[in-house]
């Protein structure tokens, strides 16, 4: 089942434990990539700091989403939910080893190095966000991670790609590869990337995104992006008709993503 949100990963557990041949009580323990107890320890703290910070442009829906997220990752529930979903397929309460909860992007940066084949290493993980991470770069000396630049929230490339990925009719956390792929029909524009270059800025340590395109702020049409979003793209495709606008659109989009991600 493609996007398979809400559904407990049974299948995936059964299989692994019998390619393996190894019993649910022989694991020592089970990994979950998100660090559920940085919800009760840090992010409400972080997420104060976000609402002080841009007080001026943070909307009801965004201050909503902060308040779902820390409610959603209340350690207790959690594990309550894993272990109550491993019982109602047939396991033993008995035999579920313990849960751990690993940092998001250090899992993915973790993932990367291990597959990678290299002893030492510069590892650079990007998506829409992690706890409060949106992109990190690490650095990897047999095997010891060392943190050395982080981009937070609301500064997500991953949000940035998203909200044009849903202003050109894809779905979001899906669609992002056909934006990609539509780009190559588009050439430079220079009205757009105008407006793209308020969004996404270069900076001498890194990058920077204009929230109020994005995030915060007056969301009349779609949640993925502002009304000051749509002021400066125009029209949305209808029913999947693409205008040469819009093929600009993604092709500047991409451009700078690229350009960013190099830098």
């Amino acid at each position: 089942i493609k996007h398979a949100d809400g559904y407990f990963p049974i299948n995936a557990i059964n299989f692994c434990l019998k390619q393996g041949s190894i019993k649910l009580k022989e694991i020592d323990f089970i990994a979950i990539g998100w660090d559920v107890n940085a919800y009760v320890e840090r992010i409400p703290a972080f997420f104060s700091g976000l609402r002080e910070e841009y007080k001026k442009v943070i909307d009801e829906g965004s201050i909503n989403w902060q308040e779902k997220i820390l409610e959603r990752f209340q350690p207790e529930n959690y594990t309550n939910l894993i272990v109550s979903e491993l019982v109602k397929n047939g396991y033993k309460k008995e035999d579920i080893p313990k849960i751990e909860y690993v940092d998001h992007h250090y899992s993915h940066a973790v993932t990367a190095y291990y597959c990678s084949g290299f002893q030492d290493a510069i590892v650079i993980t990007v998506d829409g966000h992690g706890q409060e991470n949106c992109t990190v770069l690490w650095k990897v000396q047999n095997g010891k991670f060392e943190k050395i630049r982080e981009f937070n929230i609301p500064h997500s490339l991953g949000w940035y790609y998203a909200a044009f990925t849903k202003f050109l009719g894809f779905r979001v956390y899906d669609g992002e590869g056909k934006t990609m792929g539509l780009a190559p029909y588009g050439k430079p524009n220079k009205k757009y990337r105008q407006h793209i270059d308020k969004i996404l800025k270069l900076t001498k340590d890194g990058y920077e995104i204009d929230s109020t395109y994005i995030c915060y702020g007056k969301k009349s049409h779609d949640k993925y992006y502002t009304d000051k979003f749509l002021h400066a793209f125009g029209e949305k495709p209808q029913n999947g008709n693409f205008t040469q606008d819009h093929k600009d659109i993604a092709f500047e989009a991409q451009d700078k993503l690229e350009k960013v991600a190099a830098s």
